[in-house]
């Protein structure tokens, strides 16, 4: 017959430490970690769950144990902890970590706004899960025209978070456990985004381009053949300049020192 477990539960033994006096005695009189051996999976239950497990106690031990249990029968089980384990029922902060460490660092896409934004993103929707937020776009929806008043967003920053959020949700179905995607549909695509808001335009002088122009200035700057023509000075380049951008429907851009040290008009 199989050997009966100290505890008296299937699966539930205790660590010992080295020099533990109790290890033949009742496992609740020492404080050594509890641990599950079930199916070949042989894992710290406090390590695995990411919280405190009594180890005086059996009533805690027992329930993250079966936790456990469940997960391994699922297929969703990970060594690396519950969250990881749970799916479609991993809470949207932890997914936000996991997002941040295999996706966002890897592509390059970090940034003190990017963590500032997963904050606020955390703060308002981290106690959620995976699965409840994929049947919630109403509620995300309210949660990020809420957050509009408070923060006093533009429309343009309401914009910015829901792509954000799409990004992450994208992820999210994409990424699978145990063959099953961790959400079943982005609830992004049910929300619209807001209308109206103001694009942003920049303008820059690429290196090469600014070359061409610099050595293009000693021909502009000299008399095209006619006795009286004045030299280009750069008030006048800057009109034309301006010209140029406006008609480009771009906002006005400062000239890099060598540009303009080059256009100069030499007395």
């Amino acid at each position: 017959m199989p050997k009966t477990a100290a505890s008296k539960i299937k699966g539930l033994h205790k660590h010992h430490n080295r020099g533990c006096p109790n290890r033949k005695g009742k496992p609740t009189n020492c404080d050594c970690p509890w641990y599950a051996y079930y199916k070949r999976v042989h894992k710290g239950l406090a390590e695995w769950a990411d919280e405190e497990v009594d180890p005086r106690r059996v009533t805690k031990a027992e329930a993250v144990l079966n936790r456990l249990k469940a997960a391994v029968d699922k297929g969703t089980y990970s060594p690396d902890g519950e969250q990881r384990s749970l799916g479609s029922g991993q809470r949207f902060s932890e997914f936000v970590k996991e997002w941040q460490t295999h996706y966002a660092e890897p592509h390059g896409l970090t940034s003190t706004s990017l963590t500032s934004m997963l904050d606020v993103l955390v703060e308002g929707l981290g106690t959620h899960t995976l699965e409840h937020l994929a049947g919630a776009p109403l509620q995300i929806e309210r949660w990020l025209n809420k957050a509009q008043v408070d923060r006093e967003w533009s429309d343009n920053t309401w914009n910015r978070y829901y792509e954000m959020l799409m990004s992450i949700f994208n992820r999210a179905v994409k990424w699978k456990t145990g063959g099953v995607s961790r959400m079943a549909v982005n609830p992004m695509t049910a929300i619209e985004k807001k209308t109206g808001a103001k694009k942003k335009f920049e303008t820059r002088l690429d290196e090469d381009v600014e070359k061409t122009l610099i050595a293009a200035c000693d021909k502009l700057n000299r008399p095209q053949h006619q006795p009286h023509t004045k030299l280009l000075t750069w008030e006048k380049v800057g009109e034309l300049r301006h010209e140029w951008l406006r008609a480009k429907g771009s906002p006005s851009l400062q000239p890099s020192s060598a540009f303009r040290a080059a256009c100069a008009v030499r007395s």
